[in-house]
């Protein structure tokens, strides 16, 4: 039944929602090998990317209401299952690749720690408000900020001291108002400098735990939970943030980067990630002020 709906609705988008279309070519561009392709091709691959994301939103609702016939195989779990075993908590830092929801349900299901995902918008709320008035029980604990105080930050201190583990995204950067504010980071990704948010790795800095990349990707009716560690620990030196954290983030991008090509239709960043026109805008208005 879902996919029924599923087609008109991924059509629509693909067709009528140009920014998301000529994100998903732009991104597929660079992550596979589809330069000799006719354009007729190349926009099928789009599609196809399209309701990739759409499945992916059908397994995101059937794990929080356990009916999703899946098998589940984990990869390097075994240093964060020692940390909370020893009563410590960690931060998980996550991308829109994959489906990192499989993620924080099977550890909510297998008990590992209280999962705690922080997001800073409203659309995440409302999908567990809708899960928990469905299902009778709460997806994941969201932990929704506009801005990090020393308040939030002491909170999730304590949080992670108590063994509990923090899920932050490192791939998405903030949008409308919210980006004039927001500081940022250039890492190279796909073989060309992309912006990544500073915040993640500076909260998990101040936090001083040990950090991990976490990603979930699907092959078949398989999905595999890759955990790999980043650093016990980031430092972050005064007055030398950007610079003690850049290593940090570039590392975070390489491992992006290897999932985005293994599993290019999994990506789930449907907008402009390398800031193309934001670019060509700046170079237009440069050369119109070099020749009035």
């Amino acid at each position: 039944m879902f996919r029924l709906f599923l087609l008109p609705v991924m059509l629509y988008f693909f067709l009528f929602k140009g920014t998301a279309r000529r994100a998903s070519l732009d991104f597929l561009a660079r992550a596979t090998d589809n330069a000799d392709w006719s354009a007729w091709r190349r926009g099928w691959q789009s599609f196809t990317h399209f309701m990739t994301y759409g499945e992916l939103l059908l397994d995101k609702l059937a794990i929080w209401f356990d009916c999703l016939d899946s098998e589940f195989v984990i990869h390097g779990f075994d240093p964060l299952d020692q940390l909370i075993a020893k009563g410590e908590g960690a931060v998980l830092l996550v991308a829109h690749m994959g489906n990192v929801d499989i993620s924080m349900a099977l550890a909510e299901r297998w008990e590992r720690a209280q999962v705690n995902a922080l997001v800073h918008t409203a659309h995440a709320e409302k999908f567990n408000r809708m899960v928990s008035d469905v299902s009778g029980k709460r997806a994941i604990n969201l932990i929704q900020v506009t801005d990090i105080s020393p308040a939030t930050a002491m909170m999730l201190s304590d949080r992670l001291s108590a063994g509990e583990l923090l899920a932050i995204a490192g791939d998405r950067t903030a949008v409308g108002e919210g980006a004039r504010n927001e500081r940022l980071l250039s890492a190279e990704f796909l073989g060309e400098a992309a912006d990544f948010p500073l915040g993640p790795f500076m909260l998990a800095a101040l936090l001083r735990r040990p950090v991990f990349f976490l990603c979930c990707v699907k092959t078949g009716n398989r999905y595999d939970i890759h955990l790999q560690p980043l650093a016990d620990r980031l430092i972050m030196k005064r007055g030398q943030r950007e610079a003690s954290l850049q290593p940090y983030v570039q590392q975070f991008a390489d491992r992006l980067g290897e999932f985005a090509r293994q599993f290019p239709l999994q990506w789930g960043n449907f907008y402009d990630f390398w800031r193309i026109d934001e670019r060509q805008k700046t170079d237009h208005d440069f050369k119109e002020a070099e020749n009035p």
